[in-house]
């Protein structure tokens, strides 16, 4: 039997809490960590440069809130040909001065 801590519950509760909205649609933190997942690099205080599947609009829009919520800077989108999008952005370290 697998027992679940307060604190596992808590962080559970936490990942479903609504922090942002895009295109009218609630976003939970659980998306916006989905979202960065998709573009962060492998340590994710680094700068963003990563080439995805081109995004939907609202795909678009929670990937722009993940990169924001999580290291402060504001992403850019580009076409990358074939489909894909290049998602640039400053990070962690540099927007905190690191």
């Amino acid at each position: 039997m697998i027992e679940i801590t307060q604190a596992g519950v808590d962080y559970l509760t936490e990942m479903d809490r609504i922090v942002v909205t895009v295109e009218g649609r609630e976003v939970s933190l659980f998306e916006l960590h989905e979202a960065f997942a998709r573009v962060q690099s492998k340590n994710w205080k680094d700068p963003v440069d990563k080439a995805i599947k081109s995004p939907s609009a609202f795909e678009r829009g929670v990937i722009n809130e993940a990169v924001i919520w999580f290291t402060g800077s504001a992403p850019e989108f580009c076409g990358a040909g074939r489909g894909m999008t290049r998602v640039r952005a400053a990070g962690y370290y540099l927007t905190i001065g690191a």
